[in-house]
């Protein structure tokens, strides 16, 4: 004769449960709640000031990042600038005359309006430690260009040095606050309080000690409600 057995399950919902339970859930939950972020809010923001400020080709620009605390963990990219936007930008950069680019920039755009210089293109290109870390030193700025040397005489492309030198640093300085950013908002997405927002608005039912009790066990079971129970008891 077949034995019928009849099991309380008291359940919890996760703001129920202890923080201690909750905190212990975060842990074995973590390394799937990191994989699950999604950082291409950060990314398109650093696309487009990219795009604003030098002409960035978006077809050819890739980002690389790490947002890991590893020796090597950072953002790099790779991209073609826009020649005509990035000498018009160094010009109406007040950082042009701090110092850093010890050149005439007027003299070397028109240069290259007027054919003397022929600025082909300029490039942000992998460079360095580049098969194992993704840090802004492991990209740099490339020019390449042609001059007509009968009109230069003996002007051996310092300028083009200078502005290269320049924009690495330039890039360099943005990609490091990028990293930054991606590494705010992945810490933020990935924290203890957002998780905990998360699981509130899930229906799942918990044990005491935190473990999901499977629905079809509390599929068609009678729910007593002890809170309101023990109201109407204390009436």
């Amino acid at each position: 004769m077949p034995k019928v057995y009849k099991t309380e399950i008291v359940g919890y919902n996760f703001d129920e449960l202890t923080e201690k339970v909750k905190k212990e859930l975060y842990e074995a939950d973590y390394t799937d709640i990191s994989h699950m972020v999604d950082l291409e809010p950060v990314e398109d923001g650093f696309r487009e000031d990219l795009v604003r400020r030098f002409g960035a080709d978006t077809a050819s620009l890739e980002l690389f990042y790490d947002v890991s605390y590893s020796p090597g963990s950072g953002a790099c990219c790779v991209t073609d600038l826009d020649v005509d936007t990035v000498l018009d930008k160094l010009l109406d950069s007040s950082k042009c005359y701090d110092g850093r680019l010890p050149i005439d920039l007027h003299i070397v755009r028109e240069k290259h309006r007027s054919g003397v210089i022929d600025i082909s293109s300029i490039r942000v290109v992998r460079c360095g430690a580049s098969n194992h870390y993704n840090h802004e030193n492991t990209c740099r700025v490339e020019i390449d260009y042609t001059c007509d040397l009968a009109d230069v005489g003996g002007w051996e492309g310092e300028e083009i040095t200078h502005i290269e030198e320049y924009l690495t640093e330039e890039i360099r300085e943005l990609l490091t606050a990028f990293h930054g950013n991606l590494q705010s908002y992945y810490e933020e997405s990935t924290s203890f309080e957002i998780y905990c927002e998360l699981m509130s608005d899930a229906d799942n039912v918990y044990t005491k000690c935190g473990k999901v009790i499977d629905r079809a066990f509390i599929q068609d079971a009678q729910i007593i409600d002890l809170a309101k129970l023990f109201k109407n008891l204390n009436e």
